[in-house]
């Protein structure tokens, strides 16, 4: 066995986030009386994932993140800004859980080789609600949460918590797999630990040494832990 320790990201990794995104914004703005489309859900994901990179490289706090998106867009809009909208969303969103494809047999196979974790930005109750909801829960050791920790991927402090969590372990013996480059590729890095890139678009690219392997499908990290890819 190469792997013996599994680093898991949640969005876009295990759970299909951009779907939930969109079913938690059509809930928020219906309950807020306001017109929603793809558009409107186009732009709020381009705002917010801009914050979430400022907040990755500590330009933001995550107060400040989930005050700026809803401003910005309804800016946008030139519609005045619905109070409570973000916890409108924040609470719809802890039940929108999307598995993706092949999430679930992988880790069923994964769970018998290796010792799995979560490691997600986010927030605590959202994304451990998500995992529940989605039957996911039931195959992790412990979920290391950004905001729990107080510290975001891919900051090396990050990390450093969850080894001090999970206890003496040889860092060389752990991977980490997740979809963005710059919290879960870069994370890895600033962690001492093999990075896997789990990217279904075959035509993305990614800088030189960013990830040590690169996977299409959720079943290739059998593989990986395995030592086969």
């Amino acid at each position: 066995m190469r792997y013996r320790i599994a680093l898991l990201d949640v969005d876009d990794t295990l759970l299909d986030f951009g779907r939930a995104e969109k079913a938690a914004l059509a809930e928020a703005f219906a309950a807020s009386g306001v017109p929603f489309d793809d558009g409107v859900a186009a732009r709020y994901h381009a705002i917010n994932d801009a914050l979430w990179k400022r907040l990755e490289k500590g330009e933001i706090d995550r107060q400040g993140l989930w005050e700026e998106r809803f401003t910005q867009l309804f800016r946008e809009l030139s519609r005045p800004l619905p109070p409570g909208i973000n916890s409108c969303y924040m609470d719809s969103l802890g039940t929108q859980a999307f598995p993706t494809d092949g999430a679930r047999q992988m880790l069923e196979q994964a769970s018998h080789l290796a010792r799995l974790f979560i490691v997600t930005n986010g927030v605590g109750p959202v994304q451990r609600q998500r995992l529940k909801k989605a039957g996911l829960d039931g195959f992790f050791e412990a979920s290391f949460i950004s905001h729990e920790l107080g510290v975001q991927k891919p900051s090396a402090a990050f990390f450093d918590k969850v080894f001090a969590a999970i206890g003496p372990v040889r860092r060389e013996d752990a991977v980490l797999l997740g979809d963005s480059l710059t919290s879960d590729m870069k994370g890895a890095r600033a962690a001492g630990v093999a990075a896997c890139w789990y990217c279904p678009d075959r035509e993305k690219s990614a800088p030189p040494g960013a990830y040590d392997f690169r996977i299409e499908r959720l079943a290739q990290f059998i593989d990986v832990l395995k030592g086969d890819l």
